[in-house]
């Protein structure tokens, strides 16, 4: 079967279609991230600004933020 013929596939499809066209799932991810981060649980506010960056590329926050625990910081 191809991937015209199966609906579940052509759903899952339209639904990452949308979430990479929705800049506010970034702004979700990012206010779940600073969340994680006042809590102190820098492994899930990596894992929210990683969210940040593939709904977003270019949120430039996202990303010095992500940098900042990677070398250490935060």
């Amino acid at each position: 079967m191809s991937s015209e013929d199966n609906p579940s596939f052509m759903h899952l499809g339209h639904l990452h279609e949308s979430a990479e066209q929705n800049p506010e799932l970034a702004l979700r991810h990012y206010g779940r991230a600073i969340e994680f981060l006042r809590a102190g649980d820098k492994a899930r506010a990596s894992d929210e600004l990683r969210q940040v960056l593939r709904y977003d590329p270019d949120f430039s926050e996202a990303l010095a933020r992500l940098g900042s625990l990677s070398s250490g910081g935060e």
